[in-house]
């Protein structure tokens, strides 16, 4: 969870390609680690993070993903609260343009 916070904090001072690296390396260690909950968070995260560059393809990539990872995890609570956040979710196309976070 380190490289996630790093990613955060990168993000948060605008150091664009360190938090990207930063997110990536949360993810290689949480899906490593076996930590369900901890890869779909970074995943998560990492979506938000694309949201917020304007990157909506990576950002559908990431934010399913961890839709995927929560649903193996078993919380259908985190799954709903995705689905009610990003209501179109569960189509294949990029959708993510018009969202707000």
């Amino acid at each position: 969870q380190l490289y996630l916070l790093e990613a955060e904090y990168a993000a948060f001072k605008k150091k664009y390609a360190s938090a990207e690296k930063f997110y990536l390396l949360a993810i290689k260690y949480a899906s490593l680690s076996g930590v369900t909950h901890d890869h779909g968070f970074a995943c998560e995260k990492f979506g938000t993070f694309y949201l917020l560059r304007k990157n909506h393809s990576a950002a559908y990539e990431q934010i399913r993903e961890a839709h995927r990872l929560y649903s193996i995890w078993g919380s259908r609570r985190k799954c709903q609260l995705l689905k009610n956040k990003y209501p179109r979710l569960a189509e294949k196309e990029h959708y993510f343009a018009n969202v707000t976070i």
